[in-house]
């Protein structure tokens, strides 16, 4: 889809990489690709589904005061028919132990455009919008982290460094877990699980004078 999407001139460049590339590392791998004048980058899983206004609305709450450097959009459960939307997160924390927080989203919350934006530590990688200077000078995601975590850790450097970084609520996108939610051939995470239970206690270690 996508090399017939450049072939008809959607898009100007498809780059491949292989199966073992982290998310960072491929993404790098498009921005070393960018054109000048390019300010901001918007990341997209492949299990993700996005609506006609998301684009739209993120770029409007990337223009608003106080600008954020790094933009988390609300990620709603998949759609079903005749049923209301779920809001499956809006940001994301992380626990003394390393465990995912999801510290606005009680279990069941409908999406009714009900939450403002407003600061967070970080979020999902999912829909993440991020200027590209900002992502630069940061160095792009923790190889430490090479799945799972990593858009979290992302926003709490962000954060040391002053950055702006917070969550577009009313910007939603739909999300299919397929990396987190089931089983699927992965290079990086063959036992998803784990690794992410990995990831979050090797965030926390690092920032603490007394790792558990």
């Amino acid at each position: 889809l996508l090399v017939s999407a450049v072939e008809h001139g959607v898009l100007v460049v498809c780059v491949t990489a292989r199966a073992d590339t982290s998310p960072g590392e491929g993404i790098n791998l498009a921005i070393d690709r960018l054109t000048d004048g390019v300010t901001h980058i918007w990341i997209l899983h492949d299990d993700v589904e996005v609506r006609r206004d998301s684009l739209t609305c993120m770029l409007r709450e990337a223009s608003r005061k106080p600008h954020p450097d790094v933009l988390y959009p609300t990620l709603l459960k998949p759609a079903r028919h005749n049923y209301p939307e779920f809001i499956d997160e809006q940001g994301q924390s992380v626990s003394t132990g390393g465990a995912r927080v999801l510290p606005v989203v009680d279990r069941g919350d409908i999406d009714q455009k009900q939450a403002d934006p407003g600061p967070i530590l970080g979020g999902s990688t999912a829909g993440m919008f991020v200027r590209v200077d900002v992502w630069r000078r940061l160095g792009g995601f923790d190889p430490a982290l090479p799945l799972f975590r990593d858009g979290v850790e992302f926003g709490w450097r962000a954060n040391e460094a002053a950055w702006v970084v917070r969550t577009g609520r009313r910007c939603t996108l739909h999300l299919r877990p397929a990396g987190r939610g089931w089983p699927r051939e992965s290079h990086l995470a063959p036992r998803p699980d784990v690794t992410a239970r990995r990831a979050g206690r090797r965030m926390v270690a690092a920032r603490s004078g007394r790792p558990p």
